[in-house]
């Protein structure tokens, strides 16, 4: 009886570290099921993004905000009518993003990159170079895609 329930304990282990290992890996991969326009294609590095547009002032001031989750090849990409310095903060953010600003000429120039919902008051923007299109990505995406000053993101 001994070994018996001792081989029950050892497959419930078994059993709890393998379904734990699958859910992190899950999430890793970017599985999310949380509903998002696919409004557009977003290409860097030859990678496609499926991405939600915000279309008014109220999607821009919201954002991600309110949402659970974003996968790995997914984000939302906000454009503004003309170039300049543009902050963005993590208000009503339930998980971490990397935030791209892109310039005019749709090249990247500034990263923030696993930025925490905790950060919230702080703001984060392009200090050096105006940016006219800014894209939100799963947290270390930028990373994953290898996206770097410079990097050409085509939509």
């Amino acid at each position: 009886a001994v070994m018996k329930n001792l081989r029950l304990v050892i497959s419930t282990i078994v059993l709890t570290a393998a379904s734990l290992i699958i859910a992190s890996s899950q999430q890793g991969t970017g599985a999310c099921l949380a509903k998002y326009r696919n409004d557009t294609q977003v290409k860097i590095n030859s990678q496609l993004i499926k991405t939600e547009v915000t279309q008014t002032k109220q999607e821009r001031q919201t954002g991600l905000g309110g949402r659970g989750c974003i996968a790995a090849d997914q984000g939302m990409l906000f454009e503004f009518e003309k170039p300049g310095r543009i902050s963005f903060w993590m208000k009503d953010m339930r998980f971490p993003i990397d935030i791209v600003w892109i310039g005019p000429d749709q090249k990247v120039v500034h990263m923030e990159t696993n930025v925490q919902p905790e950060s919230y008051p702080k703001t984060y923007a392009n200090e050096k170079k105006p940016a006219q299109y800014v894209l939100e990505l799963q947290a270390s995406q930028t990373e994953a895609l290898g996206i770097r000053s410079g990097t050409p993101v085509n939509f």
